[in-house]
């Protein structure tokens, strides 16, 4: 019994019967007329290929026969709305609609993986967009004030004092209060560093001398007494190193290209007015020339 409910056929039968039976409870008797929905083999695919992706198993038969129901009412619902007019001035709906045009643009502008002489050719065109930004490597023994209070900046340039000479970063592995990140960093850009301790913090970093202690250096969190262990310089890469990326910014360049080409393309079908009204009347002059220009 199992292996039968398992089989193709037998899973196309029972959905046959929910559309028999569906067909007969949406039959408009009084008109002998009835609107036509029809659930093709696409359709089913579709449904049991998404349950598939979610649940990791085909759909049984009941389950199958539940999705196409879904279905149904889905469709049944969305025709009634659009006859009512229910997606008339929708924001969410307009804003959806928009961003399906914009997908099936994109859609068709990536259709095809680029070529390596386009990457290389986007790269060679772009290559300041890819430039390694200066990093640098640290440890830190951190500070709280919350912990410390008027105490927190003496006893931080203390410590620095102490290990003044010492180039060990893990000298101050026992200094210091507890701290929710890391000691120790490997190469980190300012960027990285900003997201992790501040703006300041990080651009105090980079600006070190490497192989001392420094201190005390705040952060979003209190003071630090610093070690740089290691600083890189701003570099090129080789295209090697960064094909990946090129290839996705040369696709994202691609599809905004294509959307742009496809609004101008549109944009000529239609003649922009304004009405005349009081409210036009107030627009600054500048606003009713950008609309030609839209």
């Amino acid at each position: 019994m199992k292996k039968l409910l398992r089989e193709p056929l037998v899973h196309f039968l029972a959905v046959g019967v929910v559309l028999f039976v569906v067909a007969g409870l949406t039959r408009d008797p009084g008109s002998g007329r009835q609107a036509r929905i029809l659930v093709t083999d696409d359709d089913i695919a579709r449904l049991s290929v998404a349950w598939q992706r979610q649940w990791r198993r085909p759909p049984s038969v009941d389950e199958l026969a539940n999705l196409v129901r879904s279905h149904l009412r889905e469709e049944i619902l969305y025709r009634e709305a659009v006859a009512l007019g229910l997606d008339q001035d929708d924001t969410i709906v307009r804003r959806r609609l928009v961003q399906k045009m914009e997908f099936l643009s994109e859609d068709m502008a990536v259709q095809t993986d680029p070529p390596d002489d386009a990457i290389a050719d986007y790269f060679n065109a772009n290559i300041e967009d890819f430039r390694v930004p200066p990093r640098v490597g640290f440890t830190h023994a951190y500070f709280s004030r919350d912990r410390r209070g008027e105490a927190t900046d003496k006893d931080t340039r203390a410590l620095v004092e102490r290990l003044s000479g010492n180039v060990d970063p893990a000298a101050a592995d026992d200094e210091g209060d507890r701290f929710m990140l890391q000691r120790s960093y490997a190469a980190k850009s300012e960027v990285e560093i900003g997201q992790l301790f501040g703006r300041a913090f990080a651009t105090s970093i980079h600006g070190l001398e490497v192989g001392r202690w420094h201190g005390p250096i705040e952060s979003g969190y209190g003071l630090h007494a610093v070690f740089v262990h290691s600083r890189e310089e701003s570099r090129l890469p080789a295209l090697d190193d960064v094909r990946d990326e090129v290839r996705n910014e040369l696709l994202t360049t691609r599809r905004r290209e294509a959307n742009r080409d496809l609004y101008e393309r549109l944009r000529d079908k239609y003649v922009i007015e304004v009405e005349d009204s009081e409210l036009a009347g107030q627009l600054p002059a500048q606003v009713l020339e950008a609309l030609d220009e839209i």
